[in-house]
């Protein structure tokens, strides 16, 4: 095992000796170098010809183990071991299909990073931003959330009153309908009788030897009586009408009747 991790140390460049480990964001930019990836192992997938441990959920970045390791790699220990960890795979990076890979040879080249250990600075970077946009969402979410609630109990309020108006109303309502049962039915009253009308027709009877009694029935009761000596009157019925009548109670002079 000593003799193996010398030998990959002898094979490295020396520019990837001393090199910093990147993020797995990073390793597409690193095609034919020699570098140590860092990142969280998403998903691990095996067939018989190779075993990939990917950084993401895509498989755009992975670590490769090829059959040929499979005595130091078992595959059915490989996603219990590694799945969800934070790990540092080191190998020559190439590309297949537009997907990089890291080449990884023995376990040395396969470290599991202690939790309290930090990437570098590009790769923590990146995940405070993610974590900030993150927490950015959360809160514009929690604020439609709350606005909404807000609304709701202002509706509520509004519906409230509402029934209160209404329940009101028809209290009002059913007041005046038992104040309308409970009221004593008032009789009816008959029309008062139709006076003749005096008017027109009956002025136009009126004539010349009528008698006082039907004088005074047709045309009513004058204004004044003026007493004309020797049994006659005159009686005046204002509007210029003026009727005379002899010492026998018979009308003699008709004026403004239009009768004769």
């Amino acid at each position: 095992m000593i003799r193996r991790a010398l030998l990959l140390l002898l094979l490295l460049p020396a520019t990837a000796r001393g090199a910093d480990v990147i993020g797995w964001q990073d390793a597409p930019k690193h095609v034919g170098e020699t570098a140590t990836v860092e990142g969280t192992i998403a998903a691990v997938h095996c067939s018989p010809l190779a075993c990939s441990l990917a950084f993401d959920p895509t498989f755009r970045v992975t670590a490769i183990i090829q059959a040929e390791r499979f005595d130091v790699f078992p595959p059915s220990e490989l996603e219990g071991r590694y799945k969800g960890q934070r790990v540092r795979a080191t190998g020559p990076i190439d590309t297949i299909d537009g997907k990089a890979r890291i080449q990884v040879a023995n376990p040395e080249a396969l470290a599991v990073v202690r939790p309290e250990r930090r990437p570098d600075a590009t790769t923590a970077a990146r995940e405070d931003t993610g974590d900030t946009a993150v927490g950015a969402a959360q809160t514009e979410v929690l604020d439609r959330l709350g606005d909404i609630v807000e609304r709701l109990e202002a509706l509520s309020e509004r519906l409230a009153a509402a029934e209160e108006r209404m329940a009101s109303l028809m209290g009002y309502l059913d007041q005046r309908e038992q104040s309308f049962a409970a009221a004593p039915m008032s009789p009816l009253t008959e029309p008062p009788a139709l006076r003749p009308a005096p008017a027109a027709q009956a002025l136009r009877s009126l004539k010349r030897g009528m008698s006082i009694a039907d004088f005074e029935r047709l045309a009513g009761s004058p204004v004044r009586v003026i007493d004309s000596g020797n049994g006659w009157q005159t009686w005046d019925y204002g509007g210029g009408r003026v009727v005379t009548f002899d010492n026998r109670g018979r009308a003699q002079s008709l004026t403004g009747f239009g009768g004769s």
